[in-house]
């Protein structure tokens, strides 16, 4: 008896609680009526996985990271850009000179071209065409004005510290790994939206089921509760049992009323990931949870797993961008030496095509060589950055034996879960037939008068429980699995192959 008023005093608690919520709505109606009064649209796993690549903002706002990240190549490679540059100038100088032979004021235009280019040798070349017209009041000039013409070809060449262009060849190399490492991490934010996807898409049949066990539920208990109200009107009911199937139904009714707002709440969530401004529509799951369960190998995984795993490609090439960094800072121990050579040729005339005609001439030449050599006395700098880039480069390696382990750790963990959650299924389902049977039992002997409607009621509660462990069995296992194909980076490959994505990635 004390059960029975325990029941429900708990079952007039939940309809209390209720009420704001189905006030003025009746329950059994809404039960079958849909969200927005039409019929829900379907999709299956791929259907989503596929829309979700497509509509995302996630990924296109990863797609643009990668996008941004890739211009530090042409960034480093502008090193080797040509340069042209267009000068002119004009000065009236009349200072006082030192002779009166020199005259009191010098008028001079200045025009100069030029074209300059550094090579991957690290020979930086450089062409210069300039015309230079001086005019003076010097009764002493012999040509007055005077027109020189003047083209000159340079180069320098480094060959201690940027041995032939060594440092420049390494800055390009080192930004070529750096936008591949911004690549495999774009496609891990990529994948990580496609699992979020899924596991939404799992979450919503996950509670489509739950709502369809507890509306089954919920319907067993009215049919009992409209036995017991006709037993009452026959006089062989008493009132305790049949307040106590009306209390069931109430608490039956609020827990659907529950799992229709998670099923809302799933449904929007799934769509928020779609990009889809419109929350009024119905979506459904049009693949079934329920799943045979299968165990998977930890060898098989993690021999899968190394050869996928972005991150341990990533931490590879951080390491080989680091090596490449050492050998830039062993290369700066290197003092400054740069051989120099300038070949030019002019021509003079008081006119400016004879002063041109007269580059062409043969003996009109200049040539220079030279060599400058520059260096720190200590050199603190560069062996404080040399030692920083051989600390560094200890560093890249423990982190990549670190992502090793952290790999084979997370497998480990990941594919024991599956396992796990596979043998769950099974037990679940065993449990629910126990559960059944023990129901069905149990109701063959309310039948014969020798059970009560308080211990029918509890081995319902006991079936219900049973099913949604069960339900949610299938749900850890689906999850389980999509966990262990993210983690091995098994998952965008089914939706986008290598040469896709490598066309995605030139074509973004």
């Amino acid at each position: 008896m004390r059960k029975r008023v325990t029941l429900f005093l708990k079952a007039v608690l939940w309809g209390m609680l209720a009420v704001p919520v189905c006030a003025g709505v009746d329950v059994s109606a809404a039960d079958s009526k849909s969200f927005s009064g039409t019929r829900a649209e379907k999709y299956s796993l791929e259907e989503i996985s596929r829309l979700v690549l497509r509509n995302s903002l996630d990924v296109q706002i990863a797609l643009y990271e990668y996008a941004a990240g890739r211009t530090e190549l042409p960034k480093e490679r502008s090193l080797f850009d040509t340069y042209f540059a267009l000068h002119a100038g004009y000065t009236d100088d009349q200072t006082k000179p030192a002779s009166i032979i020199l005259g009191t004021r010098k008028l001079t235009n200045l025009y100069s071209a030029s074209l300059e280019k550094t090579l991957p040798t690290g020979t930086t070349l450089s062409v210069e065409g300039q015309h230079a017209r001086d005019w003076t009041d010097s009764a002493f000039s012999t040509t007055n004005p005077a027109h020189e013409g003047q083209v000159a070809v340079s180069l320098v060449q480094p060959i201690g510290k940027n041995f032939f262009g060594i440092l420049d060849r390494y800055g390009v190399r080192r930004a070529a790994l750096a936008v591949e490492g911004a690549r495999w991490l774009s496609l891990d934010e990529i994948e990580q939206v496609l699992a979020e996807a899924q596991e939404a898409y799992w979450t919503l049949a996950l509670q489509e089921e739950e709502l369809k066990v507890r509306e089954e539920l919920l319907a067993d208990a009215r049919a009992l509760q409209r036995t017991y109200e006709q037993k009452q009107a026959l006089g062989t009911a008493i009132p305790s049992e049949v307040f106590a199937h009306q209390a069931n139904v109430k608490a039956r009714e609020t827990e659907a009323i529950i799992a229709r707002l998670e099923r809302e709440t799933a449904k929007n969530q799934l769509l928020f990931l779609l990009n889809e401004d419109d929350f009024q529509r119905r979506v459904s799951a049009q693949d079934e949870l329920r799943v045979g369960p299968e165990t998977v190998s930890l060898e098989e995984e993690l021999r899968e797993a190394v050869s996928r795993r972005r991150d341990y490609q990533r931490a590879r090439t951080a390491l080989d961008s680091q090596n490449i960094y050492l050998a830039m800072k062993k290369n700066s121990l290197w003092p400054q030496i740069d051989l120099e050579a300038t070949y030019a040729k002019n021509g003079l005339s008081d006119r400016f095509g004879e002063a041109w005609e007269g580059v062409r001439d043969e003996h009109n030449s200049s040539v220079f060589f030279g060599v400058t050599i520059r260096f720190p006395l200590e050199n603190t700098k560069a062996e404080a950055e040399y030692a920083e880039a051989e600390a560094l480069k200890q560093k890249h390696i423990l982190f990549v034996k670190r992502v090793e382990r952290e790999i084979f750790r997370e497998l480990h963990t990941l594919a024991a879960q599956v396992n796990a959650h596979a043998e769950r299924v099974k037990l679940a389902r065993r449990l629910v037939e126990l559960q059944t049977e023990k129901l069905k039992a149990e109701q063959k002997r309310f039948r014969d008068g020798l059970s009560s409607s308080d211990r029918i009621i509890r081995y319902q509660e006991d079936v219900l429980n049973a099913r949604l462990e069960q339900v949610r069995a299938w749900y850890a296992y689906r999850l389980s699995r999509i966990d262990l194909g993210r983690a091995k980076n098994a998952l965008l490959s089914r939706y986008w192959d290598a040469r896709t994505q490598r066309e995605l990635y030139e074509d973004f």
